[in-house]
């Protein structure tokens, strides 16, 4: 499970355009729009990249945005 309102926080933080996030997630910009909009949608593998992408290591806002 995904806590998207975190999610958003985090990307709006960092000020990281979509189409950036898209390509260091190596995905489209309409797929991580679609993510952002059914974080059901994410898998772990993606919530994976997306943590990677947007430098996520501390293990208290993984398991808060991710699970």
């Amino acid at each position: 499970m995904v806590n998207i309102v975190l999610l958003k926080a985090e990307i709006d933080d960092l000020e990281i355009p979509y189409g950036v996030l898209a390509k260091k997630c190596n995905v489209s910009r309409q797929t991580v729009n679609n993510w952002l909009s059914n974080p059901d949608s994410i898998s772990a593998a993606n919530a994976k990249k997306l943590a990677d992408a947007l430098r996520i290591t501390d293990p208290d806002k993984l398991l808060s945005i991710f699970f």
